[in-house]
């Protein structure tokens, strides 16, 4: 991965890693400020509908401005793939800071109080989080400012079908809405459902639902209601317990807003300036509201006394909407307009992909390259044919809001039953590319064999040409290759002793080494390594010491004169010697002498006066030494250099 993206922000540190993609931090060499960078996966950049939506979608959510919402500043693609450039919050998340501690009522408060007013915000202009977590709650360091990350993000995950490839959640289950495990639509509500699943997680520890199966605990709230805060926290405040209570509501139309949330918390709204918020829920939950005149409302500062907070707090609703209601019939014209963002939900199933989208572009009056038609799986049926859709979410027989409809379908992979392809004898990655070509999953394990090759396929559990059900499993064993056993460490006993422990699993080479400090017959080395797993039958090489012997390492003869070469001596002082021998040169009349000398670190000589032998060990140790022989009479000479080993 290149360290600069786009030739403009300059990757220095990884925060984190998510399922969406790894956050970096970087530094925006245009603007000269330090940003996060997050680099999107590759299941991304390889779905071509999934990177028009990252686009289209940041476009909505930069112009988002709030002290409490991480601002989105750019997306960009290049060669590492498409990425985000947001707000850099140098701090940790909910998840890390509140990690083993216990929260009062009022301090948890304190964190819900900027959650809430970020969503007012962020629900008064139409965007929906939808993977509302601690993770996704970000506490600055320096200031304590509490941020939300991460909005809109999850409505673009769901959409891609590589999602459902890869086997990702879709968000987080413990934070799931009933209607988000339902698999419907999920509104603003969605967002409240997950605050008050954080909620109950700071202050009892735990969410709503739990278990070893995530995906489990996230289905649960599809068809039971959460347990209320008190069962888990007893002594909890009953602000608290009806607060949190009301958020986890079934229905959504029964949870407040976050707008009401921050009542309930002690939070004087705005000048109505975030009325919008209320006509926008108001919207979201079936009520008519067409257009709000300009008002502006000053909330006095709430009193101390929480009862009282809470029912001015619904008359200020009540207020708000009837500003609304007055402003629809002053602007009942419209209606009209409201109408023409109504569409009439095609019937697409049983079309191909190409018929469905021009059907959704004919209903909602988009060009073909537009239409708001999603692949939410892919999946084999025995009825529909191979690339034609199965079913559709929402029903042909629906009429939907234009601006936030998305047609998502599921697609026929075709028959689910497959001929196992022929993968005995072949590589492993060869034959698990086969299997997987033809849609089945791979359960591999391995097996020794004297026959088949290391990483070669031994057997499938299905025959070949059988036809088995996809995905499958289909399990395959590879060939570890011969069997093998650990060598034993047979250092430092005798070489039968050693010879005798490895017979039957292992053969020997034996190599010797002079040794003055170990008994001879003794096991120095041994290769491979005592306890390396080894072929049986393979050959373990033992160096074994042995008594130290003169060797000749260098040698020469003659009867005349002679000079040598330089020559190298390697080991020490009195591990070498010179060896003289002089023999008749005629059997009867041979007689004489010889002197011999050297020359290099040191230098001596020897003068041998009669025929035998003498020899000497030089005072002096390794080096470059020549020799000389001046021999007299009628002897042949040899000159050695011996050394110890």
């Amino acid at each position: 991965m290149t360290d600069l993206l786009a030739g403009r922000y300059e990757l220095r540190a990884r925060i984190a890693r998510g399922g969406m993609g790894i956050v970096w931090r970087a530094y925006d060499g245009h603007l000269k400020r330090d940003v996060a960078v997050k680099l999107l996966h590759p299941w991304i950049a390889e779905d071509a509908e999934l990177r028009r939506r990252f686009a289209r979608e940041a476009q909505v959510l930069a112009p988002l401005e709030h002290e409490h919402i991480v601002r989105l500043y750019d997306y960009g693609e290049d060669g590492e793939g498409p990425f985000l450039v947001m707000e850099y919050v140098d701090g940790a998340s909910l998840g890390d800071v509140a990690r083993g501690r216990e929260w009062t009522w009022d301090e948890v408060s304190e964190i819900a109080r900027p959650i809430a007013s970020a969503l007012t915000y962020a629900h008064a202009r139409g965007i929906v989080h939808r993977d509302l977590t601690p993770g996704n709650i970000l506490i600055e360091r320096a200031t304590g400012r509490v941020v939300v990350s991460d909005f809109g993000l999850a409505r673009i995950a769901r959409s891609s079908t590589s999602v459902m490839t890869q086997g990702m959640l879709l968000g987080t289950p413990e934070y799931w809405s009933p209607e988000q495990a339902r698999g419907l639509e999920s509104e603003t509500a969605t967002d409240l459902y997950a605050l008050g699943c954080l909620l109950f997680w700071l202050l009892a520890g735990r969410t709503p639902f739990e278990g070893d199966d995530r995906l489990a605990v996230g289905l649960r709230r599809a068809h039971e209601a959460a347990p209320s805060l008190a069962t888990f926290v007893p002594d909890a405040p009953r602000d608290a317990v009806a607060t949190i209570d009301a958020l986890l509501s079934v229905d959504p139309s029964e949870r407040p807003t976050a707008l009401e949330v921050l009542d309930l918390l002690g939070v004087s709204r705005p000048s109505i300036a975030d009325a919008a918020a209320v006509a926008g829920d108001a919207s979201n939950r079936g009520t008519a509201v067409f257009g709000v005149a300009p008002v502006t409302v000053v909330l006095e500062a709430p009193t101390r006394h929480a009862a009282r907070k809470r029912r001015r707090g619904r008359r200020m609703v009540a207020l708000v909407v009837a500003i609304a209601a007055a402003g629809a019939l002053a602007f009942v014209g419209a209606t009209i307009a409201n109408a023409d963002r109504v569409v009439d939900v095609p019937r697409v199933t049983g079309m191909t992909m190409s018929q469905a989208r021009v059907a959704t572009a004919a209903a909602t009056h988009v060009d073909v390259a537009d239409a708001p038609l999603v692949v939410g799986g892919r999946l084999y049926s025995e009825s529909v044919p191979d690339g034609r859709i199965v079913s559709q979410v929402p029903a042909a027989t629906e009429q939907v809001d234009r601006r936030s409809f998305d047609l998502v379908v599921r697609v026929s992979r075709g028959t689910a039953f497959a001929e196992v392809p022929d993968v005995e004898g072949a590589e492993q990655q060869a034959a698990t590319a086969a299997l997987r070509t033809t849609g089945f999953a791979i359960r591999v394990r391995t097996e020794e064999s004297w026959e088949i090759p290391e990483g070669r396929v031994i057997s499938s559990d299905v025959e070949a040409g059988a036809e088995a059900r996809r995905p499958g499993p289909i399990g395959i064993v590879v060939s570890s290759g011969a069997p093998r056993a650990p060598i034993p460490d047979v250092r430092g006993t005798d070489i039968d002793d050693a010879t005798a422990r490895l017979d039957g699993s292992f053969d020997t080479d034996v190599v010797t080494e002079g040794s003055t400090t170990v008994e001879a017959g003794t096991v120095l080395r041994q290769e491979p390594a005592p306890g390396a797993r080894a072929v049986l039958g393979s050959t373990v090489t033992l160096t074994v010491a042995r008594a130290l012997a003169w060797e000749t390492a260098w040698s020469e003869s003659g009867s005349g004169d002679f000079d040598s070469q330089p020559f190298e001596v390697t080991v020490p002082q009195g591990d070498w010697r010179i060896v003289v021998e002089l023999d008749p040169r005629y059997l009867i009349f041979g007689s004489g002498s010889a002197a011999v000398s050297w020359e290099g670190n040191g230098s001596g000589q020897i003068a041998l006066d009669r025929v035998g032998s003498d020899e000497v060990s030089p005072l002096s140790g390794a080096g470059t030494y020549t020799v000389k022989v001046r021999p007299r009479g009628s002897v042949n000479w040899t000159v050695r250099i011996e050394q110890l080993g």
